[in-house]
């Protein structure tokens, strides 16, 4: 079963957009039948060629080498934003009446031996984002 409409959910980070884009790839491949993801930044910087590989490699299909600053239309856009860390949280405009927010924060990678366990974890929370929307459809 599926809702009749598809969650839009936005994953944002502050200055390493790595997180936001794992985050945003995995739920559009796992949640198909709940919900649509997008990722942003805020002070976006670009991912290191050495960054981007690793992330490619994770099997989430070829990646953009960095994100596009947070804007009006991404917030008009969004049901639920989530931020992926502290500063992103602090930094978030104000928000549209009906966008709720969740904060899960993760370290940026440090190296590419960081980034399975940081997908791991992004891969867990996402499952439960859908397993509450599942329950509730």
């Amino acid at each position: 079963m599926v809702y009749k409409r598809k969650a839009k959910v936005l994953f944002v980070g502050y200055g390493d957009t790595s997180r936001a884009l794992i985050a945003a790839a995995i739920a559009n491949d796992s949640g198909q039948g709940y919900m649509l993801a997008r990722a942003a930044g805020l002070q976006p910087e670009p991912l290191t060629p050495e960054l981007l590989h690793g992330l490619n490699s994770l099997g989430l299909g070829a990646l953009q080498p960095g994100l596009e600053p947070l804007d009006a239309s991404d917030l008009a856009w969004a049901d639920l934003l989530v931020t992926l860390d502290a500063a992103a949280t602090h930094a978030c405009p104000l928000l549209p009446a009906w966008v709720q927010t969740r904060c899960y924060p993760y370290a940026p990678p440090e190296n590419l031996e960081s980034l399975r366990p940081l997908f791991d974890a992004l891969q867990q929370r996402v499952a439960g984002m859908l397993g509450g929307m599942a329950m509730i459809a």
